[in-house]
């Protein structure tokens, strides 16, 4: 796993459990999944740090699972927080930029700004329901 000098031992335990669940679906790795949920809607900062410990860590058949979950819980619980560094990391990160892709999010989830700089960020391949780019 690819170090993030933010993350703690715990974390990376967390992360490479969440991996493993999403790559297996083995029961008893489903408190990582809940942990990391928990985290991610209750700190921004620890939680942008374990997405972006995910996005470097995921194999590329998983990176759709980080963008569609942790990345997207992320974003919508925090839209305000961390859009302007979701766009940065876009930009600076093609795997961090193919799992934004995978997120969903209906028209009117986010406010108006965020959408349009997450479909200038994914240059139009993110997918927001209900909205015809």
């Amino acid at each position: 796993m690819t170090d993030h000098p933010n993350i703690s031992r715990e974390r990376h335990r967390l992360v490479e459990t969440w991996l493993r669940h999403a790559r297996d679906r083995r029961a008893e790795d489903f408190w990582a999944w809940q942990e990391l949920f928990d985290l991610v809607h209750s700190d921004v900062r620890a939680g942008w740090d374990v997405v972006l410990t995910l996005v470097a860590a995921a194999s590329d058949d998983l990176l759709p699972a980080v963008g569609v979950g942790p990345l997207e819980d992320l974003i919508s619980e925090h839209v305000d927080e961390v859009i302007d560094k979701v766009v940065r990391q876009a930009a600076a990160d093609p795997r961090f930029r193919d799992a934004l892709t995978q997120s969903w999010f209906t028209y009117g989830q986010l406010p108006p700004h965020a959408e349009r700089k997450l479909i200038a960020a994914t240059e139009g391949v993110i997918r927001i329901l209900g909205l015809t780019v």
